[in-house]
């Protein structure tokens, strides 16, 4: 994988899908955080000019480059199936491509912001397993992530991502 932040090129010799390479690539974010093309706020802090939250560094959706992750604050209280989610998602902010978590994002938003989650409920990602027959959805209880068919009502949260 190849991330390109700035001038800054790294290579890591794992997928994002493998633990080592996710690890890797959250700390080469951790550590050009500071150098990206807008400063952040502080995690919890709202991003400057909008109404979402600063989650932190993630992977993008197509996990090939890091990204500044903000979580909408909206009401989480509907649950829907996976379909509506991922265009209840889109809705949310079109001007800022907002759309569902994919799972490492979702990982960052239980790392750094669980307490923005109704703890009791699942929510789903954006990120489908190998079948497409179902999705992936995260707990912010205690982190557990776990698959469920398409027809399934989870609760719904969007993100949307800045550049570095």
């Amino acid at each position: 994988m190849k991330l390109h932040i700035e001038n800054l090129h790294v290579t890591v010799h794992a997928s994002p899908q493998q633990p080592a390479g996710l690890l890797a690539t959250l700390a080469i974010a951790n550590a050009a955080s500071s150098i990206g093309s807008q400063a952040a706020p502080q995690i919890g802090e709202k991003w400057p000019g909008t109404e979402a939250t600063y989650a932190g560094v993630s992977l993008s959706t197509t996990g090939d480059r890091l990204v500044h992750l903000l979580l909408w604050d909206e009401d989480d209280s509907t649950a829907m199936d996976h379909a509506d989610a991922v265009k209840h998602a889109e809705s949310v902010n079109p001007a800022m491509a907002s759309h569902l978590p994919t799972r490492h994002q979702a990982i960052t938003l239980f790392d750094n912001l669980q307490d923005c989650f109704n703890k009791d409920y699942w929510h789903w990602t954006l990120t489908k397993t190998k079948s497409g027959k179902a999705a992936f959805f995260q707990l912010f209880l205690n982190g557990y992530q776990g698959g469920l068919g398409l027809s399934a009502e989870c609760r719904v949260r969007a993100v949307s991502e800045i550049p570095l």
